[in-house]
């Protein structure tokens, strides 16, 4: 009688030794290349649209596929309830030319009741790996003439996990 209890041992040792364990890959972060942008308020832009603590950002990066990039733009302080359409632009802040992809693509910011926003928008190419680049800040929907603020794009890499 003692054969039954030796070969139940026997059976759960082989099956534990055949089972499979559940194995944890941990791959790290991923570094991409990406741009950024520190965004201040305009010098030119009146108080009253833009104020003076006025301060964001924007992190440009590849998409979910190698034919978009996505943008992610972040405003804090800004006027309440606000909405400001906003495009990446060829050139610097001081010199600044066209939009970069269809001006369609980019979704306006909504600030909210706390003077913060952020819009993350996909845009319809691959992202730069060179050239000079920056972001405007639209006063309103009907008076785009108006920056309220800009920043430069730089080119490094960031992580990604």
């Amino acid at each position: 009688m003692r054969t039954i209890p030796a070969l139940a041992l026997a059976a759960t040792i082989v099956l534990s030794a055949c089972a499979q364990r559940a194995m944890e890959v941990d791959t790290g972060d991923i570094e991409v290349m990406s741009w950024r942008a520190s965004i201040a308020r305009s010098a030119t832009a009146d108080s009253l649209v833009a104020p003076a603590a006025l301060v964001g950002s924007l992190v440009v990066r590849p998409g979910a596929d190698l034919s978009t990039t996505s943008a992610t733009l972040m405003l804090s302080n800004a006027v309440p309830n606000s909405t400001h359409p906003w495009h990446i632009h060829t050139g610097s802040c001081e010199n600044t030319g066209g939009i970069v992809g269809p001006a369609t693509a980019y979704r306006p910011l909504q600030i909210g009741a706390d003077g913060r926003g952020e819009a993350t928008v996909t845009l319809p190419f691959s992202t730069p790996t060179t050239g000079d680049y920056s972001v405007n800040v639209h006063k309103s929907p009907t008076e785009l003439g108006t920056i309220i603020a800009c920043g430069p794009l730089t080119l490094g890499t960031s992580s990604m996990r």
